[in-house]
């Protein structure tokens, strides 16, 4: 019984990110969007914490910056026990980190 299981768990962690991706994502009104994982965290955090020096220097662009709406993006990586998620907008080659929120699925 353990066995299957374990085996039942390994099958859903790899089925998980496939079945997260399918459909099609577009950027919402007013999300932010970080060049790496770490960078997001900093800027919820600064937000959360009311911030807002620390969370305009993290706006600068090069880390995280303000995505126009309506952008398509395909998910590249699902965090199962977080809401943060690595996209690629649509014509891109460079992904970019976001969270749920900043996202609707069509």
């Amino acid at each position: 019984m353990k066995r299957l299981l374990f085996c039942g768990m390994i099958i859903f962690s790899l089925l998980a990110p496939a079945l997260a991706s399918a459909g099609e994502y577009y950027t919402k009104k007013n999300a932010i969007a970080c060049t790496s994982k770490k960078y997001l965290d900093q800027a919820i955090t600064y937000a959360v914490q009311k911030d807002k020096i620390a969370f305009v220097k993290m706006m600068d662009g090069r880390r995280c910056t303000i995505v126009k709406p309506g952008i398509k993006v395909f998910l590249k990586d699902v965090s199962m026990f977080s809401d943060m998620m690595e996209v690629r907008p649509a014509g891109s080659t460079s992904t970019l980190w976001m969270t749920r929120d900043g996202l609707d699925r069509r």
